[in-house]
């Protein structure tokens, strides 16, 4: 071999090793680069995945004892954020049942039948139609925008009508009238239902909950967490009114925080929960997230009044 070729190899050996020095530095800089990313961003929130629709929170209310002759239920609530059109945002105020089980509910929520915010008031047939023949009809309803009845949840009927809610105050009324109840938010009449009781009498509890039912990229029926916005909502005790204008409260509030991932069986609290001196302030904000192996359960005492 030449004096030339050796020192040709040789530049071609020191050319090659150079090069190759220069794409392992190359390859860690971007490792570099790649975990200072994610230092940086370590506390970036995972995203959960759930199915819809996605709640939030339950209240439960408990009196003191069944609540007799029934004659109004007030529930005022605050909202002190505007919700985005584009999420479907339910909010009940009130689940029930009477003595004899017809239970019944009441909310609000966005894009109701994709015509808009409005209000939704709803009851079950005895024992939610599972184990009664009893048949809800037309003549069960009444003064209503929409109405449907329908068996895909049990047996249940109910009146709905366009109403446009936004950041207030509110108060949802149920209001007994013979044997009709109406529904009405801040006074105006969403509808009415017929429960063909004489005396409503209601069981100790009413219960409130919170959940997005859609809304952003709404991939394969399911909610994305980081597509949720901040709702911050303020639910005052219940009023309940009986004969000779008694009014009751809840002495008590059993408040459930929760927000599963399906994907891994992981609970994440999202919400927080907080006493006012006559409510809860429940807020949705998916920046505070933090994981727990269980879900968060607070019970409130109140005076009774």
């Amino acid at each position: 071999m030449s004096n030339r070729e050796t020192a040709q190899n040789k530049a071609t050996y020191h050319f090659k090793k150079k090069f190759n020095l220069n794409k392992i530095l190359i390859k860690y800089t971007i490792y570099f680069f790649i975990l200072l990313m994610c230092f940086n961003n370590s506390n970036a929130q995972e995203v959960l995945v759930r199915d819809n629709p996605w709640g939030f929170y339950s209240i439960q209310w408990t009196f003191d004892s069944d609540l007799i002759n029934v004659q109004r239920i007030d529930v005022p609530i605050t909202i002190n954020e505007d919700v985005p059109d584009e999420y479907q945002l339910f909010v009940q105020v009130a689940q029930g049942s009477t003595t004899d089980d017809r239970e019944f509910y009441g909310g609000i929520q966005t894009n109701l039948m994709d015509k808009g915010n409005g209000a939704v008031f709803s009851r079950w047939a005895k024992n939610d139609g599972k184990k009664n023949k009893e048949i809800l009809s037309i003549a069960d309803v009444s003064d209503y925008e929409f109405y449907e009845i329908d068996d895909y949840e049990g047996n249940f009927c109910s009146v709905r009508r366009r109403f446009p809610f936004e950041k207030g105050n509110y108060t949802m009324s149920f209001v007994k009238n013979g044997t009709w109840i109406s529904y009405e938010v801040n006074g105006v009449l969403i509808g009415k239902i017929n429960f063909k009781e004489e005396q409503w009498n209601l069981k100790t509890e009413l219960a409130a909950f919170l959940e997005i039912y859609g809304g952003g990229n709404n991939k394969n029926s399911n909610i994305e967490s980081n597509e949720i916005p901040y709702i911050n909502i303020t639910f005052g005790r219940p009023v309940v009114s009986i004969v000779n204008n008694i009014k009751l409260k809840p002495g008590q509030a059993y408040v459930i925080d929760y927000g599963k991932n399906e994907s891994n069986g992981k609970y994440a609290n999202i919400t927080t929960s907080l006493k006012s001196k006559d409510g809860i302030n429940v807020i949705v904000d998916w920046k505070k997230l933090k994981y727990s192996s269980r879900m968060v359960e607070e019970r409130f005492e109140f005076k009774t009044e």
